[in-house]
């Protein structure tokens, strides 16, 4: 079942949700590699559920609940990026991407 807002979603934003959503899932498990490399077991557990969410977000946006899927995005994406900087630290710079 579809959403009903006052303001529709376009297919050109439900798209550019997926792609972002799929971008991050794609960091997401770049940045699992390296945390089981470094064998950081904190960081590993939520990158991985991080990197599931982020696959929701695309599978949400793509199946008629886009609003649901941004503001999920939204949501995890920020946690994510303070929760990894704060973790590793500054030397990582991981705070560059709150820039765009």
């Amino acid at each position: 079942m579809l959403e009903t807002s006052k303001w529709p979603f376009s297919k050109s934003r439900i798209k550019m949700i997926f792609i972002t959503s799929m971008v991050c899932m794609v960091m997401m498990i770049l940045w699992l590699v390296m945390a089981v490399f470094l064998k950081i077991n904190t960081l590993i557990n939520y990158i991985f559920i991080a990197a599931i969410l982020f696959l929701t977000c695309a599978i949400l946006s793509k199946n008629g609940y886009p609003k649901t899927g941004r503001t999920l995005f939204l949501l995890l994406f920020n946690l994510t990026i303070t929760f990894v900087s704060s973790y590793i630290g500054k030397e990582a710079s991981v705070e560059f991407f709150l820039i765009f």
